[in-house]
């Protein structure tokens, strides 16, 4: 059987996928209100979170997609999270066979030359022990419970979800930057990375949607604060994270789509995601070099 913490990996992550899924297919049923003067964008820039003054609201950008540019990204980060969990369940599957193999001799039957891999069953067995349990998993699934529950609430306790937000940027972040332990040995995972950038725009476009909402600023102020913070914790981040460039790579594609949703109705907002870009792309050239 597989282990408790890989079994809980893949329940909490369909959890995270039916959320995403649930709360940007209920935003689809709201009605659009059509701008005269907009509709030839071809970027179709009301459905991307614009209204007509244009400010802009980024949960509405990254949680609420209306145009394919977002979709994708959606779509990319939630298949990195799932290409993460596969892989996951086939350390699990080697464990299992390892172990199968090990007690197989034990009882004395024959087994195929090839079963325990280079090396014995038992050993294999033993490295791949620690690699399944809820301490392993710990800040991932704690990180993906978070950021599965806070969109749903920052209607209604605006608090709450921010709080929850932030657990799920710490959380996610901390399994990409800990790293993937199989059989032993740790590696980086550009899926996982990719999935953690998404968290983390989403995590900023909480902090500007509460920040308006407690502070009474403007949207123009909050949102280009939340997209600076961005780029700074973007760019520090992917110091520490080294050629796992996944997290940087779903931030840029994040900030392109703000680019697009305001260039033709809102300049600063475009201006301040371009210059954004170009800083992470710096942090990318040091991170990698």
């Amino acid at each position: 059987m597989l282990k408790s913490g890989t079994i809980a990996l893949v329940l909490f992550a369909f959890a995270q996928l039916a959320s995403v899924a649930g709360f940007a297919l209920v935003s689809q049923s709201q009605t659009t209100v059509a701008v005269a003067g907009l509709s030839d964008s071809p970027f179709s820039l009301l459905d991307l979170g614009v209204d007509p003054l244009g400010q802009i609201d980024l949960m509405t950008v990254l949680l609420e997609p209306g145009h394919w540019i977002v979709w994708g990204l959606l779509f990319c980060a939630m298949a990195g999270l799932c290409v993460y969990v596969a892989r996951r369940l086939q350390d699990s599957l080697r464990a299992r066979r390892a172990r199968l193999a090990d007690a197989g001799r034990q009882d004395g039957r024959e087994l195929a030359p090839t079963a325990a891999g280079p090396l014995t069953a038992r050993s294999m067995a033993r490295l791949y022990d620690g690699d399944q349990t809820f301490a392993e998993y710990a800040p991932l699934l704690i990180g993906l419970a978070a950021s599965a529950v806070w969109p749903w609430l920052m209607e209604r306790w605006p608090l709450v979800a921010q709080a929850l937000a932030l657990v799920a940027v710490i959380g996610v972040l901390s399994a990409v930057m800990r790293g993937r332990r199989s059989a032993g040995q740790i590696t980086q995972s550009w899926s996982l990375g990719f999935f953690a950038g998404w968290v983390w725009l989403s995590g900023c476009a909480a902090l500007a949607r509460f920040l308006q909402d407690q502070t009474g600023a403007s949207a123009t102020t909050c949102t280009i604060l939340a997209i600076l913070v961005c780029a700074g914790g973007t760019f520090a981040i992917q110091l520490h994270l080294g050629r796992n460039t996944g997290f940087s790579v779903a931030v840029i594609w994040g900030l392109i789509a703000i680019a697009a949703a305001t260039i033709f109705v809102n300049a600063v907002f475009a201006t301040v995601a371009v210059l954004c870009i170009a800083y992470i792309a710096l942090g990318l050239v040091r991170a990698t070099t």
